[in-house]
């Protein structure tokens, strides 16, 4: 068995979380001043999943500019790296609308890569 404390991200109150775990079963939930925390607790500590935000290059007509890119929907974390590796090598011939889908599926996980703004 093992005791992990995280810090709840569901909601203002960013309660501290005890938890205890035996391997992947999460045990018990102590510290949450909501019900959405241990849920919250029991994700994090099987699957964790993040946003992930960077930038895209686009040229057009010879100008080089940044696109800010995001995840449309938490990914798993241990993805990531792979995601920023196809990130990085993605280069745009085209202007963009924010939400147009930049990479779809990235790392095989099930999640796209979206414009966050317009750039043309």
């Amino acid at each position: 068995m093992k005791t992990v404390k995280m810090c709840c991200t569901t909601c203002p109150n960013s309660c501290t979380l005890t938890v205890t775990a035996d391997g992947d079963k999460v045990i018990s939930v102590e510290g949450n001043g909501c019900k959405r925390g241990i849920p919250f607790a029991e994700k994090e500590l099987t699957a964790p999943e993040r946003m992930l935000t960077s930038t895209v290059l686009m040229t057009v007509d010879g100008t080089n500019k940044n696109v800010p890119v995001r995840s449309a929907v938490p990914m798993p974390r241990v993805k990531m790296m792979d995601a920023m590796v196809q990130i990085h090598k993605t280069v745009l011939r085209h202007p963009v609308a924010t939400g147009d889908v930049i990479i779809a599926n990235v790392a095989g996980c099930g999640v796209d890569i979206i414009a966050s703004k317009t750039v043309s």
